[in-house]
């Protein structure tokens, strides 16, 4: 297909493939991303100038470090962390959001949209899912009704 012929993200993917080599370094394939279902950013954590390792660098900050022990309270996980089962590059600002809870607003679609990934690929700080413990309750006690005998009125 002549390169004009393709959408932007296909021409660019293709550029920087040409420029650098494989397209795995380089992020998802246009139409592959997380960021397409509208459930998943990038949270900007700048780090030092002139860190030759963006990835460390960024997860050693302290916002990165509040990020991964508070983003779950929040209802987001890491998709993609380091080691990863899918071979994606660990991209430490990378996080979806799948709801706290499976009835916060929009939880039900974001996590139907991401079943099958998070069932194969756990995520990193994940969501704990909540479990709900169904006890019986003890009896409640009920005073016994005593029957007061009346008194009828002489006239």
């Amino acid at each position: 297909m002549p390169a004009l012929d393709r959408p932007p993200a296909q021409r660019l993917l293709s550029r920087r493939v040409e420029q650098r080599g494989r397209p795995g370094d380089l992020g998802r394939a246009p139409g592959y991303s997380e960021h397409s279902t509208g459930y998943a950013l990038d949270f900007a954590v700048r780090p030092a100038n002139g860190c030759p390792d963006a990835e460390a660098c960024m997860a050693a900050t302290p916002a990165a470090r509040w990020l991964r022990a508070n983003a779950p309270r929040f209802g987001f996980e890491q998709s993609f962390p380091g080691g990863n089962k899918q071979n994606v590059k660990w991209e430490p600002w990378h996080w979806r959001w799948v709801g706290a809870t499976e009835s916060a607003l929009g939880a039900a679609k974001a996590r139907f949209v991401f079943a099958r990934a998070r069932r194969q690929y756990p995520a990193d700080p994940g969501i704990v899912p909540m479990v709900v413990k169904v006890t019986t309750q003890p009896p409640v006690p009920v005073a016994p009704v005593v029957a007061v005998p009346s008194k009828k009125k002489r006239r």
